[in-house]
């Protein structure tokens, strides 16, 4: 009986041990030529032609990820990484970069829910100051949905995200 305990406490700490591992190494990188800044709660990368994330930005999307993970029941601590691009077209050549679908121009962030990954084009927010605010929201939403509820439908994360 105690062989059978310390083979099975040996056991769960092997498989603890194997998943964190597991989790620490899924998190993603940015593409080369970004740079990085350690947020509170998220990690930024952005090209040195973007420049890091404002203030104002950092905050939103801090407080944010932290009022939906309680507002979903997620416990995660995971780390999203939050990559800042300047236009169209340098969100799609990152979205590429992780193996993701082209978008149209007129998408100005996309999550990649399972890499734990938001791409914003921040030439969108400055265009669009006051709804850009409104863009970052739903894809943190999409984010959470993921860590609280695993792998759900499309037109499930859409629904709730908006």
């Amino acid at each position: 009986m105690v062989r059978l305990v310390c083979r099975t406490s040996c056991l769960l700490l092997l498989l603890l041990w194997a998943n964190s591992w597991t989790m620490a190494s899924d998190t993603p990188s940015p593409p080369d030529g970004f740079l990085t800044v350690e947020g509170i709660s998220v990690d930024w990368a952005h090209p040195s032609h973007v420049g890091p994330p404002s203030q104002k930005l950092a905050s939103l999307v801090e407080s944010t990820l932290k009022d939906l993970r309680q507002w979903l029941g997620s416990r995660s601590t995971r780390r999203p990484l939050v990559l800042l691009v300047s236009t169209s077209a340098g969100l799609n050549r990152t979205l590429e970069h992780y193996q993701g679908e082209e978008v149209p121009e007129w998408v100005p962030a996309v999550a990649l829910t399972r890499k734990s990954i938001i791409i914003i084009d921040t030439h969108y927010l400055v265009r669009h100051p006051i709804g850009g605010g409104a863009t970052v929201t739903p894809e943190l939403a999409h984010l959470v949905l993921e860590e609280a509820g695993g792998p759900l439908p499309r037109w499930v994360h859409e629904g709730i995200a908006q």
